[in-house]
């Protein structure tokens, strides 16, 4: 097997197990809970899952929803790529990007896959690791709670502030507040399906000061509410 594509639907039974492949994991609809090496993730329809060869891990849907499941060979990922694989098993899209996920999605479900849908995917694999590479995107990543500076990101990149913004934006396909913000709301997806926090506790560990903050930046980039994201996938 080099690369495999299948549409599954993934009930809400906590499943553990290892392969000795990697595993990409695409939701339709809802949200699958990801957990592996201590690290617990929520993907969703707007986010690509990865799930390393040989690592034991469980997953779960909360209501049997679709996803598709693209199992691929450990020789495709490429050696210096694995550490940002193992660092973070969830990524976000660009609009573009999505485009991209999205029509291949409706491939693996109308019809077999062809061999340009699967460059497709790779070009989408090439997109995820460029961006993940960079020392000012995993600042992000690690430092989302507290007041991310884009001065503080430029620095990293050793770059000035104007050039730097632009230069991010040209290979994340969004400025570098617009990708904290996800990254924020993203940390707010997990809690509202895997606690009971609420909003105050979540908007503190999401990186914001006050719930109505979060709020409005969650309706903004999901187009819901925290609380009708919580209730759909319960």
């Amino acid at each position: 097997m080099i690369i495999e594509f299948k549409v599954i639907n993934i009930s809400n039974d906590v499943k553990t197990h290892s392969h000795d492949y990697g595993q990409f994991v695409l939701p339709y609809d809802g949200a699958v809970h990801i957990e592996f090496d201590g690290k617990s993730y929520v993907i969703d329809s707007n986010s690509i899952g990865y799930i390393p060869p040989s690592v034991n891990h469980k997953y779960n849907g909360e209501k049997n929803d679709e996803s598709l499941i693209i199992n691929v060979n450990p020789t495709l990922i490429k050696e210096s790529d694995r550490e940002i694989f193992l660092n973070n098993c969830r990524y976000i899209f660009n609009d573009r990007v999505k485009i991209i996920v999205d029509y291949i999605k409706s491939e693996a479900k109308n019809r077999d896959i062809s061999e340009s849908d699967k460059y497709l995917f790779f070009y989408v694999y090439d997109k995820i690791v460029e961006v993940r590479k960079y020392k000012s995107v995993s600042y992000i990543h690690e430092n989302y709670q507290e007041n991310i500076k884009i001065s503080t990101l430029a620095e990293l990149e050793c770059y000035n502030t104007t050039y730097y913004t632009d230069w991010f934006k040209s290979h994340a396909g969004m400025p570098p507040s617009e990708y904290i913000k996800r990254v924020r709301i993203d940390k707010a997806k997990d809690l509202l399906l895997t606690t009971q926090y609420n909003l105050t506790q979540i908007a503190s560990q999401a990186g914001y000061s006050h719930s109505s903050t979060m709020c409005a930046a969650f309706k903004e980039v999901t187009g819901i509410t925290p609380k009708e994201y919580r209730n759909q996938n319960f």
